[in-house]
């Protein structure tokens, strides 16, 4: 957050508890200045506070997880014994960085069309999944100088058409600018998810019903599935690596075959995996009482809120129109009292999930509100 906004904040939000602070770094004319703010209310720390505060939190303690390589990540998050809520005492991370590699068995020293929109739906998603966790939404466009540090890094191996696509500097590059909290775990869900060369070699395998290495697979989906529910970040990494991988595989379904990290996808296979469904994204409306869990602002100036109803949460969007002395105070209620609060909520949802979300009203009781949600969409995705 910048200096200018987090005093705008001081300014006008009252001071949160001392447990309810959100920390994120600070920075002045794009440059971090090793001290933190809070993204509520904007309360000043010390980078040297900031770490006294974690280890006082975590028991006088942040443990140490340094995994060797990618199959390790994979062993801790599949474990049942996992809690995924204590994941936050841990800084994680990796001695063996892997990359990930591309490989076209049919020819040698030729680059192909296919293969170019392949690493282009890669690039295109790095964009969606940075402007996710900066800015909250992927719709964000983004500056010149923004995509130029996302730049794919692909290096050709001599002699064959080989691909290597560095993992480690496009994921520094995400995570530079996220606090302690997110940010390690943020990083393993990349390497997972994205360039781990078990990514495409389970995806394919999980599709398979009859398959020696299916157990393998299912482990694979419950290290996803358990850093998917670790926070709001991962949640949207681990969703969207599944719809990227068919976006990459679906130009590449060309050719007679293509090796995907230590996996050889046939045509054939390619084919399957890409057979077209219709997907219905309805708008709707989530109206009900929840509590709001926390609000973090976006470095566009915006702000999103995480809202809990029994078990489970999602994040919401939080329009300009609640910016007032009213709404504000019915969201600090909730969020420092835990208290319920009736939302007004329209959101896009498919198979019970939710995809997009934007708070439209607030109050301490239920209201009625007529604004008619969005109608329902199409859109057509790979399977």
């Amino acid at each position: 957050m910048q200096i200018e906004a987090a005093r705008r904040l001081r300014e006008t939000v009252t001071p949160c508890p001392e447990d309810k602070h959100q920390w994120v770094k600070e920075y002045f004319n794009g440059a971090n200045t090793g001290d933190y703010v809070c993204s509520i209310c904007g309360t000043e720390l010390s980078g040297p506070e900031y770490e006294k505060l974690r280890k006082k939190q975590f028991g006088g303690q942040i443990m140490e997880k340094v995994f060797k390589n990618e199959q390790e990540i994979i062993d801790f998050f599949s474990d049942p014994a996992l809690d995924i809520n204590t994941v936050k005492d841990y800084s994680f991370s990796i001695e063996e960085w892997p990359n990930l590699l591309i490989k076209d068995p049919n020819h040698n020293m030729v680059i192909g069309y296919s293969f170019v929109q392949s690493f282009t739906a890669l690039q295109e998603e790095i964009y969606h999944s940075y402007a996710i966790i900066k800015y909250g939404t992927p719709n964000k466009k983004l500056t010149d100088a923004e995509k130029q540090s996302l730049q794919l890094q692909i290096s050709v191996k001599e002699g064959c058409t080989e691909f290597i696509v560095a993992a480690k500097p496009i994921i520094d590059e995400i995570i530079k600018n996220m606090n302690g909290t997110h940010l390690t775990i943020v990083f393993v869900a990349f390497i997972v998810a994205y360039f781990g060369k078990e990514a495409f070699a389970r995806y394919l395998q999980s599709r398979e019903t009859q398959n020696a290495q299916k157990t393998d697979a299912d482990k694979y989906n419950k290290a996803i599935e358990a850093l998917s529910r670790a926070n709001d970040r991962t949640a949207d990494i681990c969703a969207r690596s599944l719809s990227v991988k068919k976006d990459m595989l679906k130009p590449l379904s060309v050719n007679k075959s293509v090796q995907v990290g230590d996996t050889t996808f046939t045509q054939e296979e390619m084919t399957e995996i890409l057979k077209q469904t219709r997907s219905s994204f309805e708008q709707t409306r989530l109206d009900d009482f929840y509590i709001i869990e926390k609000v973090e602002q976006l470095e566009d100036g915006g702000f999103k809120c995480s809202l809990q109803k029994d078990a489970s949460s999602f994040s919401v969007l939080l329009p300009n129109s609640l910016f007032n002395d009213e709404k504000l105070s019915v969201i600090q209620s909730s969020l420092f009292k835990r208290t319920k609060i009736y939302c007004v909520i329209n959101a896009k949802v498919n198979d019970n999930k939710i995809k997009d979300a934007e708070l439209l009203d607030v109050a301490n009781e239920k209201i009625s509100y007529n604004k008619p949600a969005l109608i329902v969409m199409e859109e057509a995705v790979e399977e």
